[in-house]
């Protein structure tokens, strides 16, 4: 990369970081919106998801405590809603994983249709279309028993893929934002979690560096280190806070530009809650990178329900979301 791009792709990830702000997740898949809109009595159509992403990107002040938006393929592809966003400064971002498919007998998943050959044309055409950073997902489930999930084979496969895309993304002068997901479900304790993130990072970035990726030019978007959704007795906010910094401070490298979280099914205030004590503690273990967010449907989810697809509710539904924006600022500053 020549220094200006290189110089550009710094500035934009900083950008998408910046504090108080968060990253709003819109990237929803075609079937997975289909059953956010089900839940609330609406049909899987181009319309109606297009109407409920307008009725965000709409919302008065959301440039207060939105510093970016990953969006759909499809979103991106739509310019008026590309030019809600980036007429307030909030930058798009998109979704270029096509999800997940199985590896092996044991239930551990690999991501689904990454060609390193025909993944350059897709990139330049997205940022024709608007898009100055990415995001690619991986997911690493975790069990209690013999198996001994995540397999090194599964890890090493997708650290390879996610330091592939992020190689052609800079390539192409886009942000990457790599996500290395350790699944939320499961019976597993916080300490099961903490070992699986860091060998997952571990390998993540040893395959980055390989890959001469320039870590002032991405973003990470991890787990949070927590108990398994299903877990007794769960690890409180103080517990998840210290594992969490302890992690990242050991597996990242301090010119990363910012970890944004994702929620993994944690509830909305959990969520909330566990940001504002991760903000706080690696602000006292003096993180060389901000701690912030990348929620999805905690952002969403009122919003959507408030909605219901009646044009009378949009202004409610929109304060509802603006809200949920600001709570999640505020926590990420705690």
């Amino acid at each position: 990369m020549t220094a200006t791009a290189t110089s550009t792709l710094r500035a934009t990830a900083r950008a998408m970081v910046q504090a108080p702000k968060v990253i709003l997740a819109a990237d929803e898949s075609t079937g997975t919106m289909g059953d956010r809109l089900s839940s609330v009595g609406l049909p899987n159509t181009a319309e109606n998801r297009n109407a409920f992403r307008r009725l965000l990107f709409t919302t008065a002040g959301i440039e207060d405590y939105v510093a970016a938006t990953i969006l759909f393929e499809e979103t991106l592809a739509n310019p008026e809603l590309v030019e809600l966003l980036t007429s307030k400064g909030i930058i798009p971002v998109v979704k270029i994983d096509q999800g997940l498919v199985d590896y092996g007998p044991n239930g551990e998943k690999i991501v689904k249709g990454f060609f390193a050959d025909k993944l350059a044309p897709r990139l330049e055409l997205y940022a024709r279309q608007g898009a100055r950073a990415t995001k690619f997902r991986s997911l690493f489930s975790i069990t209690d028993n013999e198996l001994q999930l995540p397999t090194d084979e599964c890890i090493l496969l997708n650290a390879f893929a996610q330091a592939e895309f992020a190689r052609i993304c800079q390539s192409v002068g886009l942000v990457p934002m790599v996500e290395p997901e350790v699944d939320f479900k499961g019976t597993h304790d916080i300490g099961t979690c903490e070992d699986a993130s860091c060998e997952v990072l571990s390998a993540v970035f040893a395959r980055l560096k390989l890959a001469g990726i320039d870590f002032e030019g991405m973003i990470l978007k991890p787990s949070m280190v927590t108990s398994g959704q299903s877990a007794e007795n769960r690890a409180g906010s103080h517990h998840v806070a210290m594992r969490t910094v302890r992690t990242l401070l050991s597996t990242v490298p301090s010119e990363v530009a910012g970890v944004a979280f994702l929620s993994g099914g944690q509830g909305d205030e959990e969520a909330d809650e566990n940001l504002a004590a991760i903000a706080r503690h690696g602000r006292e273990q003096m993180s060389p990178f901000r701690f912030t967010a990348s929620f999805g449907r905690g952002l969403q989810r009122s919003a959507l329900k408030t909605w219901g697809g009646d044009d009378a509710n949009i202004a409610i539904a929109q304060a509802v979301f603006i809200e949920k924006c600001r709570q999640t600022s505020e926590a990420s500053v705690a």
